[in-house]
């Protein structure tokens, strides 16, 4: 019985897929860049809380006590929460916000204690003499939905250009975005990728 030879084309070119499928994965080894980003907006926003003097949710801190009103606008506060700018400093720091390995920390240890007792509010407080002396809940950690929107799309955005693959009509491969050499930043690609030269 006469042999059979079978000819075939596989579109799209595996091989030549398989290659756009590991640049795709250089890709996303670059977590430092919307890492980065991220980082720098939980700081944004913890600046925004002391700014409008508002939580995370947006609720409005609880102003000074009427019976310490007179004493706080005496002394040369700034403002709620910043009778100097230690805990403001500590809170908004790159110290305490820090891109380690896949993720962003929030590191509480460099905040003034009164920052942490404010932060959780100290509702059973009493003074040196027993007298009810209650200390408010004035949250200035966590992310507010608009952060964490902004946030969201940044990384999503990030994924989006590092996968943006196409195929031509011919079955080419071709990827809309590329690596800067060395940056880790994406620049527009609109072309298909060179076929594999194979001898």
């Amino acid at each position: 019985m006469p042999g059979v030879h079978v000819d075939y084309i596989w579109e799209p070119d595996p091989i030549v897929f398989a290659d756009a499928i590991f640049t795709v994965d250089a890709a996303l080894q670059h977590r430092e860049i919307p890492l980065a980003f991220a980082a720098g907006e939980v700081k944004a926003d913890i600046r925004e809380r002391f700014r409008t003097k508002t939580d995370p949710g947006g609720e409005p801190w609880e102003p000074w006590a009427d019976s310490y009103a007179p004493r706080a606008e005496a002394y040369p506060n700034i403002d709620l929460l910043r009778r100097d700018d230690d805990l403001y400093q500590a809170a908004t720091s790159d110290a305490a916000v820090v891109v380690s390995n896949d993720s962003v920390f929030y590191h509480a240890e460099n905040i003034p204690e009164y920052g942490i007792w404010h932060q959780e509010g100290r509702p059973s407080r009493r003074t040196k003499g027993g007298s009810p002396n209650p200390l408010p809940q004035r949250q200035f950690l966590g992310l507010s939905d608009e952060t964490i929107s902004v946030i969201f799309v940044a990384f999503a955005d990030w994924f989006d250009r590092a996968i943006d693959l196409f195929t031509t009509s011919r079955g080419r491969i071709g990827r809309r975005h590329a690596m800067r050499e060395g940056t880790g930043q994406f620049i527009p690609r609109a072309a298909p990728m060179p076929s594999r030269v194979r001898g």
